[in-house]
């Protein structure tokens, strides 16, 4: 007779066992349950939905920094994209606390970024620079034409902007800055969204949009630096068209341009400025400087002593008024071209703020120093002889 136990058989003990397990199994299985749905709720917060947002900012996910800096209009140059992957390269967000009403939220948020208002103020600079000096336009047209290149309304405008936003933080490096805002979301079948708007923007970008804009942004002397930097670039030809200058010794040459060419020549090699100071009223400034400029008066007192050596010779007497006029020319024009006299004048610009920014409205004093005195030397030179002190 066998003594061996059927295997299939368990004993009392195992039977109950395998029962308190069968029943603990749904229980368990509910306990596990509820921790997945509450570790999905707790996961799908809309404070972690802007972490995980500004992780992908930060990390330069192509498509996060699209998307959200250019509140969803579709910006995808490529000039965009170099620009903002320099500007986010440091991003960081830290959220501060979050408010949240059945579908809706709203996320308080402090984030970090270069210095958006200095980076504006370099690129304004640059786009004032692209305008040029302009004595002859009415300033209105000039200050207009400058803030619609400032601008972010158009394909060439937002890419001339980002290019110059490359540029600027390729080369220059920039404090960063923390900026406050809040971060508006709302839940959806695919759980918490953020919802894109210009004010979400203007806060990733360190409030880099309303800088931008900001007419006041460029002080008067930083706009008049500009315009003296740009004037200091431009050849003497170039001179010539700024100022509109035809026969400006009234000399009546047969050709009058090579005299104001090398008038213009001199002036423009002797033009440096120091000390310049605003002081500024309201929408009004007067900027004050020290403009080096060629010393038209020694010109002037050279040409003039020219004049009488020629005026004792006998050709003086024989030669008809052509050749009179054509000799006293020659002679102005060798008085230029000796001249290596500068002299140091004082000089106020008036400034007007016409809401756009910063432009020249009464540059007199300004054009007299670049011509090197012009208004006394002449006087100077008008003096019968024997008058001159």
């Amino acid at each position: 007779m066998s003594h061996k136990q059927d295997s299939r058989h368990f004993k009392p003990a195992e039977r109950a066992g395998l029962r308190i397990l069968f029943l603990a199994l749904p229980i368990l299985l509910l306990i596990a349950a509820v921790c997945i749905i509450t570790w999905y709720v707790r996961r799908d917060t809309p404070g972690r939905t802007v972490r995980n947002t500004m992780k992908q900012i930060s990390s330069l996910d192509e498509s996060a920094i699209l998307q959200i800096a250019s509140s969803g209009e579709g910006e995808d140059s490529s000039a965009a994209l170099e620009a903002l992957n320099l500007f986010f390269r440091d991003f960081s967000c830290k959220v501060l606390s979050v408010s949240q009403d059945k579908n809706t939220a709203s996320v308080r948020v402090r984030v970090t970024t270069p210095d958006a208002r200095l980076l504006a103020s370099d690129i304004r600079l640059s786009l004032l620079q692209d305008a040029g000096p302009q004595f002859t336009a009415e300033p209105q047209e000039t200050a207009a034409a400058v803030q619609d290149t400032a601008s972010l309304q158009g394909s060439s405008q937002q890419d001339r902007v980002y290019s110059l936003m490359q540029q600027c933080l390729s080369k220059k490096e920039y404090a960063q800055t923390e900026t406050e805002g809040t971060v508006s979301l709302k839940k959806t079948e695919d759980g918490w969204t953020i919802m894109q708007s210009p004010s979400l923007s203007s806060l990733l970008l360190g409030g880099f949009p309303e800088a931008l804009s900001d007419p006041w942004l460029l002080s008067p002397d930083a706009v008049l630096t500009v315009f003296l930097e740009r004037l200091h670039e431009l050849t003497a030809e170039e001179w010539a068209d700024l100022f509109d200058v035809h026969d400006l010794f009234s000399t009546y040459a047969a050709d009058p341009s090579v005299i104001d060419l090398g008038f213009l020549t001199r002036a423009r090699e002797a033009f440096a400025w120091s000390d310049l100071k605003a002081e500024t009223s309201g929408s009004h400034a007067d900027v004050s400087l020290a403009v080096t400029g060629t010393d038209t008066g020694a010109i002037l007192r050279s040409y003039k002593e020219k004049l009488a050596s020629y005026g004792q010779t006998v050709d003086a007497v024989s030669d008809d008024s052509y050749e009179v006029s054509s000799k006293s020319s020659s002679l102005l024009l060798e008085a230029i071209e000796e001249n290596e006299a500068v002299s140091t004048y004082p000089v106020t610009v008036s400034m007007d703020h016409d809401g756009s920014g910063w432009v020249i409205t009464d540059s007199t004093q300004l054009t007299d120093a670049l011509f090197g005195g012009m208004s006394a030397a002449v006087e100077e030179f008008s003096q019968p002889a024997g008058e001159e002190e």
